[in-house]
């Protein structure tokens, strides 16, 4: 769960759910949920990277070394963490890739038609300065909601929270592959 100061479109939060993944041997992490708070940061990244963003109500309190978050949409709270701010990490600790793979698909306007845009798109994280790193014990919960099925993935051991403070430049992608125009050509 992020706290984000973006220039252009001003503070919001997000929360997102990645996965480590790899694409013709290019490490990265893929957006699997990507929920914020703002209007304008969650359409530019959803129609120009293909984010898979969702509108969502983001709340963070810190009280006595903790740090809690929650993330609730349509009146359900959907994801609800916490860490202890135990201990002071430095820059160097933290190994995430700065390359996130999205699927983009946009759904055509017509009734049963294939999409008009399907795309796994590449985007790199420059210029990223980390300010402030907290490492400490955490706890995680997922909620239920029909349209958000986050409770279907299966928390087994939450081994650690890491809490970033962080700047970063998120400049345009690539499309890596692109579905509809494979089908066009095997047909």
């Amino acid at each position: 769960i992020n706290r984000d100061n973006s220039s252009g479109f001003g503070h919001y939060n997000e929360m997102y759910l990645a996965v480590p993944s790899t694409y013709n041997e290019i490490s990265g992490r893929y957006a699997v949920y990507f929920y914020l708070d703002r209007d304008v940061p969650f359409a530019a990244g959803r129609e120009i990277w293909g984010w898979p963003k969702k509108e969502a109500r983001i709340a963070f309190v810190e009280k006595e070394a903790v740090l809690m978050a929650t993330v609730e949409r349509g009146g359900i709270e959907l994801v609800r963490a916490a860490m202890e701010l135990a201990e002071l990490g430095s820059p160097e600790e933290l190994q995430l890739s700065p390359i996130w793979f999205n699927l983009k698909l946009i759904p055509s306007v017509k009734r049963d038609a294939p999409p008009d845009v399907m795309q796994l798109t590449s985007t790199t994280v420059e210029n990223m300065k980390v300010k402030q790193l907290y490492n400490g014990k955490a706890t995680l919960e997922f909620g239920a909601s029909p349209t958000d099925p986050l409770h279907e993935i299966v928390i087994k051991e939450v081994q650690s929270g890491v809490y970033i403070n962080v700047d970063f430049t998120l400049t345009y992608g690539d499309v890596i592959y692109d579905y509809l125009a494979e089908g066009k050509k095997r047909r």
